[in-house]
């Protein structure tokens, strides 16, 4: 006679999915069985999932090395279950490469639950070094460009102040203060005077329609020439080509296709 132990039932508290996270991968002896079942799989991304879109909702100033999903993840077993390593470095490879110095908007694209997020996550965490500028956002289905756009500028322009004078690059931090009581037109301004002169990376998370994209696209510089990037998610093939630039070379956009 075999028992089976019951799945672990999916928490009411916001905060909870990541603690369940974090238990099951503290067992070393669990990863294999992990590894082998689709439906703990899908289910840690998911938890992945949910705590980095909690995160960046808020106003905090955190560090992509904070919502990285790598602090979930056993340091003797990497990637063993996420299995996004290749992703990961051929996404980042991408981001990096290039002569042209114009800003680039990059989208990856896939159903709900296969990691879009982390993906994105990781790649910024990635490439700290490379873009030492760094804001992620998240969107929504229900997003409005004329009333959801002031709170998606301070997010951003928060996570922009959150580089110190003492900061080993010597970058020093910028002046945003006063920006919580600004508007639309000021909060604009305010973001592309910051980012004018500067090499930014930009998460865009979970983007439904292609208004809304537009609405974004509207308040972030046209003019930096500093090989920029922007980091677009979304569900829709169609709005992963309308939010992606396109590749000369490839004559193709810069869609990548999250693999399961």
């Amino acid at each position: 006679l075999r028992v089976r132990r019951p799945l672990p039932r999916l928490p009411v508290d916001p905060g909870a999915p990541f603690n369940c996270a974090r238990r099951l991968l503290g067992h070393a002896r669990l990863l294999p069985a992990i590894v082998r079942h689709q439906f703990l799989k899908l289910y840690l991304k998911r938890c992945l999932d949910q705590e980095a879109l909690r995160r960046s909702a808020t106003f905090a100033t955190v560090s992509p090395a904070t919502l990285s999903a790598r602090a979930l993840r056993p340091s003797n077993d990497h990637d063993q279950f996420i299995g996004l390593t290749d992703q990961v470095n051929a996404l980042a490879d991408k981001l990096r490469s290039g002569d042209d110095k114009d800003m680039k908007v990059f989208s990856i694209v896939g159903f709900g639950g296969l990691g879009k997020t982390t993906l994105a996550m990781e790649v910024c965490r990635e490439l700290e070094v490379d873009f030492p500028h760094q804001a992620q956002a998240s969107v929504s289905q229900a997003f409005d460009g004329g009333k959801d756009l002031e709170g998606l500028l301070k997010r951003m322009l928060h996570q922009m102040a959150k580089q110190k004078s003492d900061n080993k690059d010597g970058i020093k931090e910028e002046d945003v203060a006063g920006i919580d009581g600004m508007d639309v037109p000021g909060l604009t301004g305010k973001l592309q005077d910051l980012l004018r002169d500067k090499r930014y990376l930009i998460v865009i998370d979970d983007v439904w329609t292609i208004p809304a994209w537009d609405a974004i696209r509207s308040i972030l510089p046209t003019d930096n020439k500093y090989k920029s990037r922007i980091i677009v998610t979304t569900r829709v093939d169609s709005v992963a080509k309308a939010c992606s630039s396109v590749s000369a070379a490839l004559r193709d956009y810069f869609v990548h296709e999250m693999k399961p």
